[in-house]
């Protein structure tokens, strides 16, 4: 599991958030945005419009490099 920071994922605010995969990562950010952020959320919707790789391309890296930890719950 890794855990990174709302903002560290191009969002507002500190929340952390948690995922396996990186694909479970965008979809745990992407629901937090919308549930959360709805200002930023139509930041988001417009990037993705001009350039759907843009995000990933720019924040993938940064999971990438985090390490792994393991879970707060062992």
């Amino acid at each position: 599991m890794k855990k990174m920071t709302c903002r560290e994922l191009g969002g507002p605010c500190e929340e952390e958030l948690q995922a396996d995969t990186w694909d479970e990562m965008v979809s745990t950010m992407t629901d937090h945005v919308m549930l959360t952020h709805p200002e930023t959320t139509a930041e988001m919707e417009k990037m993705h419009e001009e350039d759907p790789l843009k995000w990933g391309r720019e924040h993938k890296p940064l999971w990438d490099s985090k390490k792994e930890e393991s879970p707060d719950f062992l």
